[in-house]
């Protein structure tokens, strides 16, 4: 039978519950390591496919586009 965590944050603070109180303590790791995954994971491959595939390169190419909104 799984155990439920029960996780809260309290002024900096992290706590931890089981479900019943007569249960033998365990290491709570593998519970909370995939909430702390990053969430964002497309666009960080993305950028990292973007650097690789930069790497090396000596060309700079600049593209403005000057508009009625971004003038000062």
């Amino acid at each position: 039978m799984g155990r439920n965590f029960y996780i809260q944050v309290d002024n900096d603070h992290l706590i931890i519950q089981t479900n019943r109180a007569d249960e033998e303590p365990s290491d709570p790791k593998k519970y909370l390591e995939d909430g702390c995954k990053p969430k964002c994971i497309k666009p960080f491959l993305s950028y990292q496919a973007c650097v690789k595939r930069i790497q090396g390169c000596t060309t700079i190419i600049l593209k403005t586009e000057i508009t009625g909104d971004n003038i000062l």
